[in-house]
């Protein structure tokens, strides 16, 4: 069964430079023994994450603003179809990880893990890398509702939840986090939903502004571009933290809106349909991509190879593995969703 909904291709591209960068942010970073928040891929390994945070906002919105109401068939069937996506590779990973690595954990930790609740209730927990994400995710639908409620009741109500989202996203980054402390000593901050629940919002405005607009190409790929030159190039350095707290949240975070918006409204038509085809091919792996990778990594270190060799076999392998998952995984579990949510609007 075919997913009715349209598809955004600009934003599928960027969602799979997204998943790449980050695979290659901690490729390079094991191989290397780490990599410094002034280079390129350190920073895309912070705001990499983060542009997955916009790019979902932006989805939602394109997606489901219209029909959205604050009834029951909305939630039912929202709920069903994210369950469906979110889910079965969430609890494959955290399986998998148990199997590969040992970890105990206590009949309440598990509970919390498998249904997705540690992102509201223990959101440092410790789950396979990159699935505190995930929990930010999840925590984002729960105010994806409220989000709506007030964009659909007008410009005070919007203005009134900008407000609060953003106000709070500020209060994390001048007042909780602490420059002089390395951002591991800070998840409690970093980790909680309400710390990244901006990005999500801002992905969601992005939307609600521009959807209906019509911009000139050249400007917009113009934008871009300088966009990207100011992320590459803007001086910082040291520990991640220089990047999230202060200032420097409040210039990366809109960095990324604009890109979001440059890849939203760009017409990149020019671009060969050789390369569009592996960029939306990657964008359709990227969940599988941005949490497979490490264990496709530490499976490879298993075999005792030589640093050298492990990075290209790795990231080779983990290509093939999330391309089988995304085929026998992710999507009979998305279609699956869709055909519930499909059969409940037949009833």
């Amino acid at each position: 069964m075919q997913v009715t909904k349209p598809r955004y291709e600009n934003l599928d591209y960027l969602r799979g430079l997204c998943a790449l960068s980050i695979m290659a942010y901690h490729y390079v970073g094991w191989t290397m023994q780490g990599l410094d928040i002034s280079t390129f891929l350190g920073k895309l390994g912070v705001y990499g994450v983060s542009m997955f945070y916009v790019l979902s906002g932006l989805t939602m919105y394109l997606v489901y603003f219209k029909s959205f109401a604050f009834d029951k068939k909305f939630f039912k069937d929202f709920y069903i179809k994210r369950v469906f996506r979110i889910y079965p590779l969430m609890w494959f990973v955290m399986i998998l990880a148990i199997v590969m690595y040992g970890a105990k954990h206590s009949p309440m930790d598990l509970f919390l893990h498998f249904t997705g609740l540690f992102g509201i209730l223990d959101w440092t927990a410790s789950v396979p890398v990159g699935i505190w994400s995930i929990g930010n995710e999840l925590s984002f639908y729960l105010m994806l509702p409220l989000f709506f409620f007030c964009m659909k009741k007008g410009n005070i109500s919007l203005i009134a939840i900008s407000a609060i989202v953003f106000g709070i996203y500020c209060y994390f980054a001048f007042v909780l986090f602490d420059k002089s402390q390395p951002i591991a000593n800070q998840d409690m901050y970093y980790k909680n939903p309400l710390c990244q629940a901006g990005l999500f919002f801002g992905g969601i405005l992005v939307g609600h502004f521009f959807k209906e607009k019509r911009f000139k190409n050249t400007p917009v790929l113009i934008l871009l571009g300088t966009l990207v030159m100011a992320f590459v190039f803007y001086p910082v350095s040291g520990n991640a933290i220089n990047v999230i707290a202060g200032w420097e949240r409040v210039l990366y975070t809109l960095i990324c809106f604009g890109i979001a918006f440059c890849f939203f409204k760009a017409d990149l038509s020019f671009i060969p349909n050789f390369v569009k085809k592996s960029l939306s091919w990657f964008g359709d792996i990227s969940y599988s991509v941005y949490l497979l990778h490490p264990h496709v990594w530490a499976l490879i270190t298993y075999t005792s190879l030589k640093i050298r060799f492990v990075f290209p076999i790795a990231s080779v392998a983990t290509l093939v593995v999330c391309w089988l998952v995304y085929k026998y995984l992710e999507t009979p579990a998305r279609n699956l969703g869709v055909k519930l949510v499909s059969q409940n609007k037949i009833k």
